[in-house]
């Protein structure tokens, strides 16, 4: 379930009815926008808020959800690299074509270098493991 859960302002019927479909020790694979990534809280993006967002999460808020709800969490990490600010920069402002370009060319090579190297991906993979009851 790749960037499902921040749609939905009740989470827990969703993993309840993953439960039901998993066998013991299936496995729970998706990703999430990383809460944590950088400058999330200091730029309006339209996109991040209700209607769109409704509940927010960070890899450890979200393995602990999971862990209370009888999964083991093998994997969960910042580690999806896909250029927030560039995004910002070309979605929010309505970029001029040839700026998206420069934008592309230049914004996100150092951008997923600065989220790589800081371990702040804008989204995070996870893998989850059903556990018996």
């Amino acid at each position: 379930m790749f960037e499902v859960f921040e749609h939905l302002d009740r989470p827990l019927p969703i993993i309840n009815s993953v439960k039901n479909l998993l066998r013991q020790g299936g496995l729970l694979i998706g990703s999430l926008p990383n809460t944590e990534r950088l400058l999330m809280w200091h730029i309006n993006m339209d996109y991040e808020l209700p209607p769109y967002h409704l509940t927010y999460w960070t890899t450890k808020s979200w393995s602990k959800f999971l862990k209370q709800h009888n999964f083991s969490v093998p994997c969960c990490k910042p580690e999806i690299y896909f250029g927030y600010m560039a995004d910002v920069l070309t979605n929010r402002y309505k970029t001029p074509a040839f700026l998206q370009k420069l934008i592309s060319k230049f914004v996100y090579p150092v951008e997923f270098k600065v989220e790589k190297h800081y371990k702040i991906g804008a989204s995070f993979y996870f893998e989850a493991k059903l556990e018996g009851e």
